[in-house]
């Protein structure tokens, strides 16, 4: 059973004045494009429509409008709900919903900051097929995610960008497939910088978006230590919000830097529960709660994971050219 439906546009061109609504068959959910689509792009990924179908409705401003082709469906997209039995993890599955560590819960004291620092990471759909982690990062807008999330500009064009996907108390869970809808932002990205060896991306939100509430995070250009403390706020698996501090009892720590086969030239390897989903998560510094490394491959057992060395990045970005106002 199909969760949602994202209908893919292209040949987008509409006339001043058209429309185009695509909607669930009670009409409860309703989104409307008129010329200008989504920022002026002729191929977009429309907003999700709850259930197994979506109604698509075209109102053209005069009949000889109506007489051209105004766009094409070339595809679209089905979300399917997940099972939670489907989970891979290592032993008990020991992240916690993000609003644990809001103001006044019971884990605040253990990351008081994690909350407000998790803010700024979003939910990724993918060309509305597949799901990834990314968080802002600096004051103007920037977004970073893994490369392999982000293959080319084109993707980065069809990508929704979803904020505040979390559950309602400590208590909720939101253990399903896009669970705990949050606010989607935007649907489209534009691709500033790119590096499939050290597996990031960089792209920038349209300027018009309203990112105050989320706040954003920094670099930290000395990089992580060994035995360092360190927690992840992720979207493993495209569920709400959680946040990955805890292994069996103790704390995750930076366990060694190093090649990894599976993904990453020179990697920070700790233990933790990772899965699909949280690619691209920000590993988080404990002392000073700045970004360490980003998430880039993990979810096997036994439990380790990996996330790219934030300096090879902030030294490619340099060598690129690439300022992000803020990033430290």
């Amino acid at each position: 059973m199909a969760t949602y439906i994202a209908v893919h546009f292209s040949d987008y061109k509409l006339n001043t004045g058209d429309i185009v609504i695509v909607r669930s068959p009670d009409a409860k959910t309703a989104f409307t494009y008129g010329a200008e689509g989504v920022y002026g792009q002729s191929s977009f990924v429309a907003d999700l429509v709850p259930g197994e179908s979506a109604i698509i409705e075209y109102f053209p401003v005069s009949t000889s409008a109506a007489s051209r082709q105004a766009f094409r469906i070339n595809a679209y997209s089905r979300g399917v709900s997940l099972s939670a039995n489907q989970e891979a993890v290592c032993g008990t599955d020991d992240m916690m919903q993000m609003k644990c560590f809001a103001p006044s819960q019971f884990l605040t004291p253990l990351r008081p900051l994690a909350y407000e620092r998790g803010l700024a990471v979003a939910r990724l759909l993918v060309e509305g097929s597949h799901a990834c982690t990314g968080w802002l990062v600096g004051s103007a807008g920037h977004l970073m995610t893994n490369a392999h999330c982000v293959e080319d500009e084109a993707m980065a064009n069809r990508m929704h960008v979803e904020f505040a996907a979390e559950s309602g108390s400590c208590a909720q869970k939101c253990e399903d497939w896009l669970a705990c809808k949050g606010q989607t932002v935007t649907l489209t990205t534009k691709l500033v910088a790119r590096n499939r060896d050290h597996d990031y991306a960089v792209l920038k939100l349209p300027d018009d978006v309203d990112l105050w509430p989320y706040g954003f995070l920094t670099l930290r250009k000395e990089g992580a230590a060994v035995n360092e403390e360190i927690y992840v706020p992720n979207h493993s698996r495209a569920w709400g919000k959680r946040i990955a501090f805890m292994e069996d009892g103790k704390m995750i720590k930076v366990d060694s830097f190093g090649p990894s086969g599976q993904c990453a030239q020179n990697g920070l390897h700790f233990t933790g529960d990772i899965q699909g989903g949280a690619s691209g998560s920000p590993a988080i510094g404990a002392s000073d709660n700045k970004v360490v490394g980003i998430v880039s491959c993990g979810g096997w057992c036994p439990g380790k994971d990996i996330a790219e060395d934030i300096r090879l990045i902030i030294a490619d970005l340099e060598r690129k050219g690439v300022v992000i106002p803020d990033a430290y």
